[in-house]
């Protein structure tokens, strides 16, 4: 406790040299919590959403091979997977449940009237079945094909893109689902409104948005599936059902590695959430990686300024520690002391540079969120801020306190008194 207080008092001595370091300290514990708390926060954010998009005992299926280009899928010019397919996948222990995607096997567009403009772009047009697309449907609207307007769900995804790119750059007002349910769409089949060609099969038809979905193919909009199969079936005389992809539903989510593995051993292709989960995880240990590098630079240069400092020190106070070893300090008893003197400058520039580093989140979080809300992405927090984070900081800041200050400590510590007394 006394080596403690004496500490406090040399650093109380030398308040500006002192201040200095701890500025320098609180600089880089701040850059390093903030660093690390955004990397957590969209972590945790991208976890969420991925939570949100499949439930954890689903299995998207596709068949194995060379991925088509865009106008290959928009046209549906490659054939995909068939009824013999969906046998296979039904016929695997622990599969539950298997929902097929399918789609209208010609090029096709959809055009939307929406807060006074017409938007018209070339899309998939999707058919799902009623059970798997039931949760999303709002309001209690029914998923039948007898009349039109027939009733569709569109991806959020669309929403998204929508609001980032064409909302924002043109300054127009961002939409959500509830703006978009109930609105009308134009389907115009075998109709490209990229290459403007006239088809004489051209036929346009109405839906009517009832929800949005996570869950559907973003590059198109869903309706059901026997809709689809019917306008393929009026496309092409020889038509057989044909699927875009499936849904697997497991028995339950401990087994999905399991059986993905079985799917993949009849030559498809598999993702699922505790897939893409491990490979987010990666990702963001790369990130966090790089930012820590970027934090530790920023340290490792107030280490430096400490360094500098002590060595500084050591030389003015030569006759102070004289006096001390003199007296009977032990050079065991000097290297503590300046030891101590470093933590309790790393402690307090830690606990400063946390505080700091917190605020500067909260200020980050008001202004960037009230971005992201105008796009109508659900985002409660950009920063995670934990505990052990927290305490991380100030202890990691206490201890390169100390490193920066050990070999000026220990030559402090070696000092003869003789020699020290005369200088």
């Amino acid at each position: 406790m006394k080596t403690i207080a004496l500490a406090l008092k040399n650093l109380l001595s030398q308040k500006i040299r002192a201040l200095l370091n701890i500025i320098a300290i609180a600089v880089a514990i701040a850059t390093l919590l903030v660093f690390m708390s955004l990397s957590e926060g969209i972590r945790q954010s991208t976890l969420e959403t991925k939570f949100k998009e499949a439930p954890l005992t689903q299995i998207k299926v596709r068949p194995k091979g060379k991925e088509a280009s865009l106008f290959q899928l928009l046209s549906r010019k490659v054939h995909l997977l068939n009824e013999a397919d969906l046998s296979k996948i039904k016929a695997i222990p622990g599969v539950k449940n298997v929902y097929a995607e399918t789609q209208y096997r010609n090029i096709s567009s959809v055009e939307l009237n929406l807060l006074g403009t017409n938007f018209i772009s070339d899309a998939m047009i999707l058919g799902v079945p009623y059970e798997f697309i039931k949760d999303d449907i709002t309001n209690g609207e029914k998923w039948d094909t007898n009349k039109e307007p027939y009733p569709l769900v569109i991806p959020s995804q669309l929403i998204n893109l929508y609001n980032y790119s064409v909302a924002n750059s043109s300054h127009l007002p961002a939409i959500n689902e509830k703006l978009l349910v109930g609105q009308t769409i134009k389907i115009h089949l075998n109709y490209s409104a990229i290459f403007q060609d006239e088809s004489t099969n051209q036929k346009t038809v109405t839906g009517v948005i009832v929800g949005a979905s996570d869950k559907t193919n973003f590059l198109g909009i869903s309706l059901p599936e026997d809709l689809i199969h019917k306008w393929n079936s009026d496309l092409y005389n020889n038509y057989e059902k044909s699927f875009l992809e499936f849904y697997v539903e497991t028995d339950a989510a401990e087994i999905n590695s399991k059986v993905a593995k079985k799917i993949e051993d009849l030559n498809y292709q598999t993702s699922y959430i505790q897939k893409d989960l491990a490979s987010i995880e990666r990702n963001f240990l790369y990130i966090k990686l790089t930012l820590s590098i970027i934090s530790l630079i920023i340290l490792l240069t107030a280490g430096i300024s400490i360094a500098n400092t002590f060595f500084a020190t050591v030389i003015e106070r030569r006759k102070e520690i004289g006096i001390l070893r003199a007296i009977g300090a032990t050079p065991k008893n000097i290297l503590v002391l300046f030891l101590q003197e470093a933590l309790l400058l790393g402690l307090i520039g830690g606990g400063i540079g946390v505080f700091t580093g917190w605020i500067s989140t909260v200020i980050l979080d008001q202004v960037l969120l009230a971005e992201i809300n105008e796009i109508s992405l659900e985002i409660n927090s950009l920063f995670k801020i934990t505990p052990q984070l927290i305490i991380f900081s100030i202890v990691f800041a206490g201890l390169i306190s100390m490193l920066a200050a050990g070999i000026p400590a220990a030559r402090a510590a070696k000092l003869h008194p003789i020699e020290a007394l005369r200088s």
